[in-house]
């Protein structure tokens, strides 16, 4: 199960298409930092905190983030499910800028240390695949009280 409030760092990569096109972007050893929170956890932020060479542990504010609200409840077999949204809920501070998103997030813990896998339509005719995994970090917060 995946607690209702945490805040974690997650590590992986991000694969970036255009519409109607081949080609496409990776970014490697891309840094999150994923929090759940409100009631009952429904909302999901995913802040992209830096990537690449150098960086042992995320910075400390994101530069974007997604928000997601929670669409299914636990399921053992495949994690908790969120749509992405266009806008923060009102009243919602965050840090780093809202990327208006239409998707889908996925956060489990099945065989796995918490994984998180995103699929989202982003302005400019973007697509963008995330596949991440939590890692170690010192800021690090779980309420682990509490289940769905």
């Amino acid at each position: 199960m995946t607690p209702e409030g945490f805040v974690m760092a997650m590590q992986g990569k991000v694969v970036l298409r255009r519409e109607r096109s081949a080609t496409r972007r990776t970014l490697k050893r891309v840094w999150f930092l994923v929090s759940r929170l409100g009631p009952e956890g429904r909302v999901l932020l995913i802040g992209w905190s830096g990537r690449e060479t150098g960086m042992t542990s995320p910075r400390t504010m994101p530069r974007l983030t997604l928000v997601g609200f929670q669409q299914s409840a636990f399921r053992p077999s495949g994690g908790v499910r969120f749509d992405l949204l266009h806008r923060a809920p009102t009243g919602l501070v965050i840090a780093g800028q809202v990327v208006p998103t239409a998707g889908r997030a996925l956060l489990s813990n099945v065989n796995s240390p918490y994984a998180l896998r995103v699929v989202a339509c982003l302005p400019n005719g973007l697509s963008c695949r995330i596949a991440a995994a939590r890692r170690p970090w010192l800021g690090e917060v779980i309420d682990d009280y509490r289940y769905n």
